[in-house]
This record gives C-alpha cells, structure tokens and sequence, in this order.
C-alpha cells in the first residue's frame, strides 16, 4: 500500500514555527519529519526524541546516498 504523507505548514517561509510532516502507512502513524532553519528532526513511529541532522549532515548524507545508487 502506498504510504501517506501529510503536509503540515505554518507558512511559506519556515521562520521560528517548523514545518512537519506527518507520514502514515495503512492509516498508521510511521514516522515526523520536522524541517526549521537549522536542519532536520525525525520521529519514528510516535516517539518523542527525534534523529536530529544539521542541513549540512543532510547534504552530505544525500549527496552519499545518491553515489551508492549510481
């Protein structure tokens, strides 16, 4: 089943607020990824202390990821 993935915006510039998104599969709460300024948090399941990574760390892990698939 195709997951499901809820957008939650407090507006088109992240500010102080984070932008978070909420991502279900089969109706279940998988995982919350939380984008503000200063990088990215993720929440698995319903946890409540996130994988937190800097932009910084999130562009060397993609940038790594995407070598790997080549």
């Amino acid at each position: 089943m195709a997951h499901k993935v809820i957008l939650d915006l407090p507006g088109i510039e992240v500010g102080n607020s984070n932008a978070t998104f909420v991502i279900q599969k089969d109706g279940k709460q998988i995982g919350k990824i939380s984008i503000s300024k200063g990088g990215v948090e993720y929440f698995q399941g319903k946890k409540q202390s996130p994988i937190k990574m800097s932009w910084t760390k999130f562009d060397e892990m993609i940038l790594n990821y995407s070598k790997d698939k080549l």
